[in-house]
């Protein structure tokens, strides 16, 4: 599989590799191959690297640690389990927070991104989602 991201300073292109089971087994970016050890549990990625997962009741990620804690970023969702807030962590500064709107019919319609530095919010992007029917 291979996404391209484009913000407003660069392009980074990634290459996954996936095993026949649908896992990812590495990563390639501007070419470097990164291998992963992976750890699952009835399907669910437990560990990738040095990255933990958590779930909840629902088999949904509600939290990814990395670096012995350093680096961890929650999830949270609504009543009809709709992923609606992430919030990305350095330490214990907030560094970013998606928000996610849907509409009556459970389809996303905007999502805000909001990144900060040492309590200060640094940039607010709105990406809104306009349907024909």
């Amino acid at each position: 599989v291979h996404e391209c991201i484009t913000n407003e300073e660069e392009t980074s292109c990634y290459t996954y590799v996936f095993d026949p089971f649908g896992n990812q087994i590495s990563r390639s970016i501007k070419g470097q191959k990164q291998s992963y050890i992976s750890t699952y549990s009835n399907s669910l990625l437990m560990a990738i690297g040095d990255a933990l997962y958590s779930y909840n009741s629902y088999n949904q990620i509600i939290a990814m640690e990395r670096d012995r804690g350093r680096y961890y970023t929650n999830y949270y969702y609504d009543k009809q389990k709709r992923l609606i807030v992430t919030l990305m962590f350095d330490g214990k500064d907030l560094v970013s927070k998606d928000e996610v709107l849907y509409d009556s019919k459970s389809r996303i319609v905007m999502v805000t991104h909001t990144s900060s530095s040492y309590g200060k919010v640094q940039t607010q992007i709105q990406h809104k989602i306009s349907y024909d029917n």
